[in-house]
């Protein structure tokens, strides 16, 4: 639809004081207005789309159509755009209704490859050392990636088909005929200085950066991404509804859609799962899984695998302590990972799920399996100590809020993906079961120790049949024993399992409570009895769930993913992600079959066709917890509101309440509760 000017359009443009190297390679398409061009100088082939509105308007920009005061080499400017002050736009197509207003450059390169993996001119590509400083398991992006891919090309090195497969599809996805320097539809881009071999998405806000070099930002009407003042961004892709703002500096990165990156945060060689914030901060060589937070000015993370829902706090430095020659070691964390302020770990070390870190210089490797704990320095004994089950014990209230946080700040338009929000789920009560029999186990070998020499250790079962007999004793034999962990830290000193047989009980507890929660709720949802559900699910075994990148899925599904893009039946990111969400839709399947057998096995029935009596001591146990939960968590918080130390601050109980409220006020307390009787209305409507 473009055509020539004719001669007295020219003679208008030159009359508005626009020049051109030859007008003759200027295209326009009707209607076309030649008094919309003024100031403006010409190179190469430029197209120029319909004036059909007269101005553009952004927030409290409002801007005339046309272009102004520009300079424009070999581009394509779209429908109704609006260029103001642009120094240099070269080798750009521009979709319709874009805002360049006051811009130094916008350019691109002879071969850009936009932040992907790409091969460069020179043949390098981008790689991303994410988990390892010392690239052992780097990653090339594409524009498309998510969260899940990274942790698949990251974790399997071991894989080599695997990898080389990785690359071959990414090279032939990211090579297509629309590979081009674009700005999407409706883009604002205003008071920037260099923009270089960046595509851009539609509906995205640009605003005062100083620097976007070799970049894919993804943006779309229904999730806009904004770019702020003072940021430099280089060889990167960003995700849908991201936010950079304020002096940000990132460099070989990948930010998950609705993730934050602000306040002059560091980010390097590193990737940001979905919905999480980093601010005021370093973070290096680190995979993060989404629902991640860190804000605070002095926290520094290095070459850790966290695997999402976590915090690091004030002063942590997670990084600082290479144990090697080499700076190789890393830090794996599962979901849940909670170091407190001004904690130093030394690399390599591994945390369960929803491990909590008191302040302390951790001097030691750790390797904690216990998930829920509390974890804390005994300098005066100098030993460690370990508090399994502490966040069920005494704040019942961070973690059941947590868990509503993250579902309704999951900001995500299109959920491809299910992300477990839950701190019960296959992944976290699997590793109950095996700290269940961590320690039943050294519970058996403290009895041992105590009144028998090393030499008279029996067989392991005996060990465990005294251990279970020690914790589910009420007469509080274990009072008297010293119980230690193994295979825990890397020294020779004691680590203390503090209230074991309180953490024992409360851990099974949780397993009934996971179970009953997800069974009736899925009887409820299906219209079937418990029977009918006991039926549909008979035969079902516990195994091993990995953490995907933020979405569960059984290791064995995995594996057959894994599998099939070896053989080619998945030959494309686009088919990967399509099996993600096929492996989404029978999540909730999967995990309620999960949850039956951990039930059986939990009361030594597997294989069992429960009986009507167990189901109503199952189900009246259920409600017995939940209510246990429902007033944990509320007391939990209370302690906020009578603790006098809470108070001093405040001349009267009327002062305190106007500032902070009080529990009666508090919306997530109502919403547990809600859920109590919502659970309760269903256990008494199912029929056995």
């Amino acid at each position: 639809m473009f055509r020539n000017l004719i001669q007295s359009e020219i003679d208008t443009l030159t009359e508005n004081d626009n020049r051109a190297e030859n007008w003759q390679d200027i295209r326009v398409c009707d209607p076309f207005d030649p008094d919309r061009i003024r100031e403006s100088t010409f190179y190469g082939e430029v197209s120029i789309g319909p004036f059909n509105k007269s101005t553009l308007k952004r927030g409290n920009l409002i801007l005339p159509v046309g272009i102004y005061h520009s300079s424009i080499h070999s581009s394509v400017i779209g429908a109704d755009c609006a260029v103001h002050n642009t120094a240099y736009l070269c080798g750009y197509t521009l979709e319709e209704e874009v805002i360049l207003f006051n811009v130094d450059e916008i350019t691109v390169s002879a071969s850009p490859v936009f932040g992907t993996g790409l091969p460069g001119e020179d043949g390098s590509r981008n790689w991303i050392s994410a988990g390892n400083e010392n690239g052992g398991r780097s990653i090339l992006p594409f524009s498309t990636i998510k969260t899940s891919d990274c942790f698949l090309w990251a974790k399997y090195r071991d894989n080599k088909d695997l990898l080389d497969t990785f690359i071959s599809i990414t090279d032939r996805e990211e090579k297509v005929p629309d590979f081009k320097a674009t700005i999407g539809r409706g883009t604002t881009i205003r008071s920037c200085r260099i923009i270089e071999d960046t595509r851009i998405g539609s509906f995205a806000q640009v605003t005062g950066t100083n620097l976007l070099k070799n970049l894919t930002i993804n943006s779309s009407f229904e999730s806009r991404t904004e770019i702020g003042a003072g940021s430099e961004l280089v060889d990167g892709i960003v995700g849908e509804g991201a936010k950079v703002l304020y002096d940000v500096k990132a460099h070989s990165f990948i930010l998950g859609s609705h993730s934050n990156l602000q306040h002059g945060a560091r980010f390097f060689d590193s990737i940001l799962g979905e919905n999480s914030t980093i601010a005021c901060c370093e973070v290096q060589s680190s995979l993060i899984f989404p629902f991640h937070e860190q804000h605070h000015n002095n926290s520094f993370l290095i070459a850790a695998t966290l695997q999402g829902q976590s915090n690091i706090a004030a002063g942590a430095t997670i990084g600082s302590n290479h144990n090697s020659r080499g700076a190789d070691g890393e830090i794996l964390a599962e979901r849940g990972f909670w170091p407190a302020l001004s904690s130093s770990l030394k690399h390599n070390s591994r945390f369960a799920a929803f491990t909590l870190l008191s302040k302390a210089d951790y001097p030691y490797e750790m390797n904690i399996e216990l998930p829920f704990s509390l974890v804390s320095q005994n300098e005066a004994d100098n030993q460690l100590q370990i508090m399994p089950a502490y966040w069920f014990m005494y704040n019942m209230y961070a973690l059941a809020r947590n868990s509503w946080k993250f579902s309704v700040r999951d900001k995500r338009k299109k959920k491809l993906q299910y992300i477990e929000y839950g701190y019960l789920a296959p992944d976290t009560v699997e590793e109950i079961f095996k700290s269940i029999e961590l320690l039943t186990l050294w519970t058996g070998k403290a009895w041992y120790t105590r009144y028998h020499s090393f030499t008279d250790y029996p067989e392991k079962e005996d060990i465990l049949e005294k251990g279970r007999g020690i914790l589910t004793s009420a007469e509080g034999e274990i009072t008297s024993l010293e119980v230690l962990g193994e295979n825990i830290e890397n020294s020779n000193r004691k680590v203390v399992i503090l209230k074991a047989d309180k953490a024992y009980r409360i851990y099974r507890e949780m397993v009934h409570y996971y179970a009953m929660k997800s069974i009736v709720s899925y009887a409820s949802e299906n219209g079937l009895s418990l029977t009918e559900t006991a039926e549909r699910f008979h035969g079902a075994e516990r195994s091993r769930w990995i953490n995907l990148g933020g979405q569960l899925v059984k290791e064995v599904d995995l594996e057959s993913v894994k599998n099939n893009i070896l053989n080619g039946t998945i030959s494309s990111w686009k088919g990967l992600h399509r099996r993600y969400k096929e492996l989404s839709r029978s999540y909730q399947e999967d995990k309620t079959a999960h949850a039956f057998a951990s039930l059986m096995d939990l009361y030594g029935r597997k294989g069992e066709r429960p009986s009507a009596d167990f189901w109503k001591d199952a189900l009246a146990k259920g409600v017995e917890i939940q209510e246990m939960v429902v007033k944990n968590t509320y007391e939990s918080r209370l302690k906020d509101y009578t603790n006098k130390f809470r108070r001093i601050t405040y001349d009267s109980a009327r002062e305190m309440e106007a500032v902070t409220g009080t529990i009666d006020d508090n919306t997530f307390i109502h919403i547990i509760e809600k859920e109590f009787a919502e659970f309760k209305t269903n256990v008494s409507t199912l029929i056995i």
